[in-house]
């Protein structure tokens, strides 16, 4: 008698550690589900953000293309060269690259000796154009950039003239910004986008934002576009992968 009630004692004793290790077992497999729920959020919106990223580089980059295919033409290099050569106007230069792209504002040109350029006569951007021009006579494309300095601001885009392989001059189109800014509308829902242009040591030009301001806050991650001063910084994308699936399973045999 004395030997079953010591047994019943100790049932009754290591009932409580039971019930203590169900509600660990409960808690951690609570956990468990709690954490995949999180990597399983996390992993669609960083899917999300890159897929977003991905199309908005794509689409600016389309657009940014247009400029840069114009701005080589071999019609407007010809029609561009024979006003520089024969002092004449360029209205059909302009007429030209008007009906590729309407928004086009001037077309400018200029002789091939930079020692001559004066970028004092040249309004607020003669620096800048002077840049460009001096990458173009090098051999480069320059970058399609905004010059803010000229009222109202215009996208610029530059190339080199030749005939040959001499250079004989440049031909610079100012564009209406509204060309990019209209036409570049990507989608950014549930984040937050804002193009902006990289000035050296100067502040970032601020061009356009889109998105949910609550996410500006957020490290921006800012990717350049190819063939311009421009970037796209949107909310960097990263998650934290928490719990595998293989640790989930694990956890719920044990």
């Amino acid at each position: 008698l004395e030997e079953k009630l010591g047994a019943m004692g100790e049932m009754r004793v290591s009932s409580p550690v039971l019930v203590l290790m169900a509600l660990i077992g409960l808690m951690l497999v609570l956990s468990g589900l709690w954490l995949s729920f999180k990597d399983l959020a996390g992993a669609r919106a960083f899917n999300r953000t890159t897929q977003q990223s991905e199309q908005s580089l794509s689409q600016l980059s389309t657009i940014a293309g247009q400029l840069q295919q114009l701005v080589t033409d071999s019609e407007l290099h010809a029609l561009s060269l024979q006003a520089l050569n024969q002092g004449g106007d360029l209205e059909a230069a302009l007429a030209f690259a008007r009906g590729k792209i309407p928004e086009v504002r001037e077309v400018k040109v200029f002789p091939a000796d930079l020692a001559a350029f004066d970028p004092l006569t040249q309004g607020e951007n003669g620096f800048a154009l002077m840049e460009m021009l001096n990458q173009a006579s090098q051999g480069g494309n320059p970058p399609l950039q905004m010059h803010s300095s000229l009222q109202p601001p215009m996208l610029l885009e530059a190339a080199a003239l030749k005939q040959g392989e001499e250079l004989s001059g440049f031909v610079v189109l100012l564009v209406d910004p509204a060309f990019v800014l209209d036409r570049f509308t990507p989608d950014v829902s549930g984040s937050y986008l804002m193009l902006t242009q990289y000035n050296g040591r100067q502040p970032a030009t601020e061009l356009k934002k889109m998105g949910s301001e609550n996410r500006a806050e957020l490290s921006p991650q800012r990717i350049p576009v190819s063939g311009t001063l421009f970037r796209l910084e949107m909310p960097m994308a990263a998650y934290t992968n928490f719990l595998g699936i293989g640790t989930l399973i694990l956890m719920l045999i044990i």
